[in-house]
């Protein structure tokens, strides 16, 4: 994944907005400066699926110096 804020200088962070309340992803940063990052599964978290067939969310970052987050 590569989110990039026009303008911004660097990525301090992630909001993921999800569906589900109990999603079982985490997102780390890779690198501020580009924006790279990965999506993970949290620690102790399980994929099951045959009670949840797909998982569905969107991934907004956000800029060090404003804190406004980018579209979604």
């Amino acid at each position: 994944m590569n989110i990039l804020l026009c303008g911004a200088e660097e990525i301090c962070g992630y909001t993921i907005y999800k569906t589900l309340s109990d999603l079982p992803f985490r997102i780390v940063e890779v690198d501020r400066i580009s924006g790279s990052a990965r999506i993970v599964l949290v620690p102790g978290g399980v994929l099951d699926y045959e009670r949840v067939h797909q998982y569905n969310f969107e991934i907004a970052a956000h800029d060090c110096e404003t804190g406004n987050h980018a579209q979604r």
